[in-house]
């Protein structure tokens, strides 16, 4: 089995990998994140650059995460922020694809460059 999604999608196929590795359930062979949303905490340079762009901008990221999120969470923030995950090892082999013009950029660099989303 392979998990796929692209930007919220994207954050949903991480989320189900990750969920998999802590319950120690089947883990999903493989990953493939287009541009995925994974970052609630919105401090990426990208985010802050990318605010009025076409189709998807940090206002509207904004804008779904407080359409979707309850402030009242108390469950684990890597379940609905998988940057804010306290370990990312183990994770299954990953496809990450960015866009340059994208305010989801920086998230998917940083997710790919030093939180373990790595081919292994």
């Amino acid at each position: 089995m392979v998990v796929a999604g692209d930007s919220a999608g994207g954050g949903v196929a991480a989320v189900i990998s990750l969920m998999a590795k802590d319950h120690g359930i089947r883990m999903p062979h493989a990953q493939m994140l287009f541009y995925p949303c994974t970052d609630q905490r919105m401090l990426t340079a990208s985010i802050k650059q990318f605010t009025n762009t076409p189709i998807c901008n940090s206002k509207a990221v904004a804008k779904y995460y407080k359409l979707t999120m309850d402030s009242n969470y108390t469950g684990e923030r890597g379940y609905v922020s998988p940057m804010e995950a306290d370990l990312l090892e183990g994770m299954p082999s990953t496809y990450l694809e960015t866009a340059e013009f994208d305010c989801l950029r920086d998230e998917g660099i940083a997710l790919d460059q030093g939180d373990g989303f790595h081919d292994h």
